[in-house]
């Protein structure tokens, strides 16, 4: 497993921030912003706001890591681009699946995934202080972030996975996702490469053949519908960890569900795409906001 989570780390490392033409006015940021706490926890954020008054659309990041490693600091820099672009863009902490010896994860799926929806209501609680639209939010996330980008997306309240939620709170809904070469399909992925199945374990609590219905519901693929907010995948033809079937079986199961789906696949890059295929990638991401979110 520790070769694994290094080999996640080191490769998503290579996909580097491009730098695009910039409004040279200087966004607001806001450090360490707790949006939820958890067992006295804070669960924290850094958000970062365009110059001038307005409403604009809100991009949430989602940092990869196998749900077991990362932070934040993935996206720091980037939040800061994407607000001189004219988003509210926020990068969000959520909690990772951890064991001690001999212990069951605790903080296992549908954990971080309750993390992620409740950064979402406080930034829509707050849109007023953040200068942004609350009816145009999107999230982007990589490896293991683009599997919770997924799950954001395509759930809803009736799945039971909104986490301890007021009644008068906000939803979590989103109106575009894009998941950058993110798992959707859990079981074929330990199928299709073993070496995530301790890392499965840790998440999930056991094996497929042991609790399929933590896999089913930890799946993407599972909630494929008709009436989801737009999806973007990249993914690399040569993703050694997670294969490229696995943006296949999500845009199958979403052309199947009537869904708005698109996938672009990266010749020849494997998971982390390198500085040119990068650049395609931030390129394409960036255009399907400004056709989602933008007026």
């Amino acid at each position: 497993m520790r070769s694994f989570v290094r080999a996640i780390v080191v490769l998503c490392a290579t996909f580097p921030p491009v730098a695009f033409a910039q409004s040279h006015l200087k966004p607001s940021v806001q450090e360490a912003v707790t949006y939820r706490v958890v067992d006295e926890r804070e669960m924290q954020l850094d958000v970062a706001v365009p110059a001038g008054e307005g409403r604009h659309p809100a991009l949430v990041f989602l940092h990869g890591g196998g749900w077991v490693t990362g932070d934040r600091s993935r996206f720091r820099d980037e939040i800061e681009r994407a607000a001189t672009r004219g988003y509210v863009a926020a990068t969000v902490s959520y909690h990772l699946a951890r064991t001690g010896p001999g212990d069951p994860s605790v903080d296992g799926f549908p954990i971080p995934l309750h993390d992620v929806k409740a950064a979402i209501r406080f930034l829509r609680s707050n849109a007023k202080e953040f200068h942004l639209d609350p009816d145009r939010i999107g999230i982007v996330g990589e490896s293991a972030g683009g599997h919770l980008a997924l799950l954001a997306g395509l759930t809803r309240s009736k799945d039971k996975l909104e986490g301890d939620v007021p009644a008068d709170a906000p939803s979590s809904a989103v109106q575009a996702v894009v998941n950058v070469f993110g798992p959707s399909d859990l079981t074929a992925l330990v199928q299709e490469n073993p070496s995530t199945k301790p890392v499965m374990v840790m998440l999930l609590g056991g094996v497929p053949e042991l609790v399929p219905n933590e896999y089913r519901a930890a799946s993407p693929v599972t909630y494929a519908r008709r009436d989801a907010p737009p999806i973007l995948t990249i993914h690399g033809s040569a993703d050694g960890l997670v294969p490229v079937s696995q943006a296949m079986r999500l845009n199958a199961a979403m052309k199947r569900a009537g869904g708005s789906h698109q996938l672009m696949v990266l010749n020849g890059a494997g998971h982390g795409f390198g500085r040119e295929n990068a650049a395609r990638a931030e390129r394409a991401i960036y255009e399907f906001f400004a056709k989602t979110l933008k007026p």
